[in-house]
C-alpha cells in the first residue's frame, strides 16, 4: 500500500499513485459499501483510529438504496424516483464522501474527489497541499474541472468546479 499523507502532493502535482479509482456508477449500483471497504478504508486508516461502519439498506420492493453510517441515512435512488440516472451517481459520489470527510471533521485532511462520473478518483490532501495544488492548476489555466473538491448534494456538478 503507498505511504499517504506527506507525500499525496509532488512538485505541485498529484501523486496519482495515492489516488483511489472510485467510478461513481459503481458506487451508485450498490456499491458504497464495498468500495469504502475495499478501497476506503485501508487509506482512512491513516487518519482516523477506527474507520465508521457502514449499513446499507436495500429494498427490493422500490429499488430502493440507501446507505446508513452513525444514525445518518444517506438516499442513493429508488424506481419510484423518475429522475436521470446521472443524479444516483451524484447522491451515491457525496454520500461516500462526505462519510469519510464527516470522520475527518477535526482533522487538517480532508478527502477530496477528482473528476467524476465514471472517473471519479478520491485523495486525501491536507488544506495546504490542496491549496498548492489549485495554485499550480490556475497558473497552468487548467480546466476547472481538473480540480479536486469536496462533492454536495446540488445537482448538475455536485460540487465540481466548472468555472473559474
Amino acid at each position: 500500500m503507498p505511504t499517504i499523507g506527506k507525500n499525496n502532493v509532488l512538485n505541485n502535482s498529484i501523486n496519482w499513485d495515492n489516488t483511489i479509482s472510485l467510478d461513481a456508477e459503481d458506487l451508485a449500483e450498490q456499491g458504497i459499501k464495498k468500495i469504502y471497504d475495499q478501497y476506503v478504508v485501508p487509506h482512512l486508516k491513516n487518519y482516523v483510529v477506527k474507520p465508521a461502519e457502514i449499513e446499507e439498506l436495500i429494498a427490493i420492493d422500490n429499488a430502493e438504496y440507501r446507505v446508513k453510517v452513525n444514525n445518518k441515512i444517506y438516499f442513493i435512488y429508488n424506481s419510484d424516483d423518475q429522475k436521470p440516472e446521472y443524479l444516483s451517481w451524484g447522491y451515491a459520489t457525496f454520500a461516500l464522501f462526505d462519510i469519510v470527510n464527516q470522520q475527518l471533521k477535526d482533522s487538517d485532511y480532508k478527502f477530496y474527489a477528482i473528476n467524476n462520473g465514471n472517473e471519479l478518483s478520491g485523495i486525501f490532501m491536507s488544506k495546504d497541499q490542496y491549496q498548492q495544488y489549485c495554485h499550480e492548476l490556475k497558473v497552468n489555466k487548467d480546466k476547472p474541472s481538473d480540480f479536486p473538491y469536496i462533492p454536495t448534494l446540488e445537482p448538475d456538478w455536485f460540487g465540481q468546479y466548472h468555472e473559474i
